[in-house]
């Protein structure tokens, strides 16, 4: 009996043993793999200090590997309040009291012995202007002391453009910040440099706390972001938008494309204060499309056959309406399209029934999100097929794009659409992930899809050029002799409603858009470009407002794009 319980108890020993044995490897081994970088960093920091030295992760670069982001330098003071006091009683006074004037008199606040007496063993990061960090600079020999500068993204007052748009993943909903949808392309942004290290300025130190070198450490495994974007067209375009013969628009948006890639090579704003016109920020799924939808009308009719391009329309009276650009002369499509009669236009649509016109708007992607951006708007048609009897009104504003609302980048397979020979190619913005030695680690990949004949493209292209090199044409403003460019010319009206928090309608407002999208050749190359203007007035339209924006981008970049081939 004796033995059996002496062997038991020796049992119970060793599992005792075994238990603890297992702790203490268990320990070892979460200390060796999942706080190493813990346990390195307070034992790196018993040796030196370690400061941010960019904002961002990664480098966001356009199609030239040119960076796209603007810095700005933020300089700080930094003091080690338990170095600071216990190894500085060797320290040349006057260099302690340079320190102390040097701060105060920056901010007087800034009292290194009141700070001092707080007690605190934490770092105290005290802000300070480039004049003063170039003096405290000069300090050598203080402990516990040191200044560093700190690069953070210079937004300004540029939150909209496309470069802040990308590297910012939250958003102010109800004025609070709430992190982007995940399926946006900010967050899958994000999501891909998550895991990149960040660069540092390194200040080495010795037991006394004094900075003995400074060094910076720049990752090498980082994956980086390159857009289709190209900088130089980008402040290209900028500087027509800005300049004085706009002044009159308080927005205007531009975006230009490679006709054939789908790649975005600029997509500008006049005022990047202002939510981003062109994915329809901040509107309500866009904006009405006007005229320029005359382009897909045409297209369903000839496409479904319903549409003779050699019938002749004469004028309609529709108690006043669709009276725009009307000569009340017989017009055949052609004719119309030229001179965007908003009468034959809607005789067009009738020809051509709605169905088919509302197809062929998704297949052009017209609907959907291109980009992905959070806040980018999809378009929509604003009338209910299921109802067309007691939506007749609504119906025949359809067919001259007054139901239909898109963004500017949803516009731009208009025109690529047709100098593809009928072919959609989906626009797209970021165009791989590379790494630091600009290696591809990762491509996005162009979605093509046939949408309309080439016969009907080809149509479609004919008259566009019209619409620029004929006397009536309403883009004839666009014409550069020399130059192969097309386009369609559309004028807007929209009543937007304003709402309370509570979502309850204050009151509506009217405004009238400009719109111009079109494409335009450069050696064996077309580009497809909007020009949107927002808000001109009712007082005018296109052909005076987006039409000659379109012609002076094209003037300013043509060139440009001429030496990258």
């Amino acid at each position: 009996m004796s033995n059996f319980i002496d062997k038991k108890r020796i049992y119970i020993v060793f599992i005792i043993f075994l238990m603890i044995f297992i702790l203490l490897f268990l320990r070892i081994v979460n200390y060796i793999y999942f706080n190493s970088k813990e346990l390195e960093s307070v034992a790196q920091n018993q040796y030196q200090y370690k400061e941010k030295k960019l904002e961002l992760n990664y480098n966001l670069l356009d199609s030239e590997g040119r960076e796209l982001l603007e810095y700005k330098d933020n300089y700080y003071a930094v003091i080690d309040p338990l170095a600071f006091q216990m190894n500085n009683n060797y320290t040349q006074k006057d260099d302690l009291e340079a320190l102390k004037i040097i701060l105060k008199g920056y901010n007087s606040e800034y009292d290194l012995e009141k700070l001092m007496s707080k007690g605190s063993n934490v770092k105290i990061q005290l802000p300070i202007d480039n004049n003063t960090y170039k003096k405290l600079d000069k300090i050598n020999g203080v402990n516990g002391f040191y200044v560093y500068v700190y690069s953070s993204i210079n937004r300004g007052n540029s939150w909209w453009s496309i470069e802040n748009m990308i590297t910012n993943i939250y958003k102010n909903e109800n004025d609070k910040l709430k992190l982007k949808d995940d399926d946006s392309l900010e967050i899958k942004i994000n999501d891909k440099t998550k895991k990149n290290s960040y660069t540092y300025s390194i200040f080495d130190k010795d037991v006394n706390g004094n900075i003995i070198k400074e060094s910076l450490e720049t990752p090498k495994n980082n994956v980086n972001v390159k857009l289709t974007i190209d900088k130089v067209l980008q402040d290209k375009i900028k500087n027509v938008l800005n300049n004085e013969s706009y002044s009159m628009h308080e927005q205007i948006g531009v975006v230009l494309m490679e006709a054939d890639t789908g790649k975005i090579k600029a997509l500008v704003q006049k005022d990047d204060s202002k939510p981003n016109i062109n994915i329809g920020a901040s509107s309500q799924n866009g904006f009405f499309a006007g005229s320029i939808f005359k382009t897909i009308v045409e297209e369903a009719g000839i496409e479904n056959g319903k549409l003779s391009l050699t019938k002749l329309y004469s004028y309609k009276n529709y108690s006043g309406l669709f009276e725009e650009h009307e000569d009340r002369e017989e017009k055949n499509a052609k004719e119309a399209f030229i001179k965007s009669s908003n009468n034959v236009f809607v005789q067009i649509g009738e020809d051509v029934g709605i169905e088919d016109i509302d197809k062929l708007s998704q297949e052009h992607g017209l609907y959907d999100k291109v980009l992905g951006f959070d806040q980018e708007q999809e378009g929509k048609l604003e009338l209910s097929l299921n109802d067309l009897k007691n939506n007749q009104g609504d119906r025949l504003q359809t067919y001259i794009g007054q139901k239909t609302r898109i963004t500017p980048v949803q516009a731009l397979t208009i025109p690529s659409i047709i100098v593809n020979k009928g072919k959609y190619v989906k626009p797209y913005i970021v165009e791989s992930y590379i790494d630091s030695n600009n290696e591809i680690l990762e491509k996005e990949k162009t979605i093509e899809k046939n949408v309309i004949s080439e016969r009907t493209a080809q149509i479609m292209k004919n008259q566009m050029l019209q619409v620029v090199n004929n006397e009536e044409g309403t883009g004839k403003q666009a014409f550069i002799k020399g130059i192969e460019i097309g386009g369609k010319t559309g004028t807007s009206k929209r009543v937007e409603i304003n709402k309370n928090k509570e979502n309850d309608i204050l009151n509506t407002s009217e405004f009238y858009d400009g719109w111009f999208v079109g494409f335009f050749k450069v050696k064996n190359r077309y580009y497809s470009m909007v020009v949107f203007a927002q808000n001109i007035g009712k007082d005018i339209n296109a052909s005076g407002t987006a039409v000659p924006v379109f012609k002076d981008v094209v003037k300013e970049i043509y060139d440009y794009l001429i030496g990258n081939f």
